[in-house]
């Protein structure tokens, strides 16, 4: 079974990397957040705004896992385009306090 969902992960962010990748065909001028996004010689304004995107799903760290981007090139995108993204996902939340819950209820407490 874990290994069943840990295939079905992969082959997801294979998918979401392979989605980034081909937008560096596209060269349409895009904005973020109000400011006109630059084209780098590595990425296109496209696959900005889709990391970007990506960030607010997943986190920061995780972005940079499955699209294989520098963390930095993330942060430095943040706070190039004034983007306030929180310092973990909203699902994270939920996750957290069935953890504890989960932990008080084999330990007994």
């Amino acid at each position: 079974m874990k290994l069943e969902l840990k295939y079905l992960i992969d082959d997801m962010n294979s998918q979401i990397k392979s989605d980034f990748h081909y937008l560096k065909s596209d060269k349409d001028e895009i904005y973020i957040n109000g400011i006109k996004a630059k084209y780098s010689w590595k990425y296109t304004q496209r696959q900005q705004a889709f990391a970007l995107n990506q960030v607010y799903e997943y986190g920061v760290r995780a972005t940079s896992r499955i699209l294989q981007i520098p963390r930095s090139t993330l942060q430095n995108w943040i706070r190039k385009y004034n983007i306030n993204v929180p310092r973990y996902p909203d699902w994270m939340d939920m996750w957290r306090r069935k953890k504890l819950r989960m932990r008080r209820i084999f330990q007994g407490y």
